[in-house]
């Protein structure tokens, strides 16, 4: 009878593949922020939720924009800090564009003693916001009450400006 040899075959290419696999998936945990910021930085680049020098809130970060590669995106507060934000938090960000519409709401309240006449404080509110310069007529300013304290009616005065 013939004897049957049974040759074992060489484990290196499993070995090899094996070794391929874990260093390429090490690869690309390490390279996968700088690739999603390059790939938010196109994607904004195309949306363009904000210019140069625009102020914005991003996440919670105030500022104006002061530039933006392809990684980061850079403010500048208001109290003078370099603001640095991964272009991947920016692009999922919630951002409020301050500077996209140039007309602003402003608001203040006002308090009146309840032995005051109501009607005459509305009137006079208003009167006054109609007659401040920089008010714009359209939208017209308004004036409501917005509640009744221990001792006071809290009047709120809204109107707008272009800033």
């Amino acid at each position: 009878m013939a004897e049957q040899v049974t040759k074992e075959r060489p484990r290196r290419p499993a070995v090899l593949f094996t070794v391929a696999i874990v260093g390429g998936l090490a690869v690309g945990f390490a390279v996968r922020d700088t690739i999603e910021n390059y790939i938010a930085s196109i994607l904004m680049s195309i949306r363009r939720p904000f210019a140069p020098n625009d102020h914005v809130i991003i996440e919670g970060f105030e500022g104006r924009v002061t530039r933006l590669n392809s990684r980061a995106t850079f403010l500048t507060s208001f109290d003078g800090n370099e603001l640095r934000i991964p272009n991947a938090l920016v692009y999922k960000a919630k951002i409020t564009n301050f500077s996209q519409i140039p007309q602003r709401r402003f608001e203040f309240a006002v308090g009146i003693g309840y032995e005051n006449d109501l009607c005459h404080a509305l009137a006079t509110g208003l009167e006054a916001v109609k007659g401040s310069d920089g008010v714009l007529s359209d939208p017209e300013p308004f004036v409501l009450t917005d509640a009744l304290d221990a001792s006071t009616i809290r009047l709120k005065v809204f109107g707008w400006v272009d800033q």
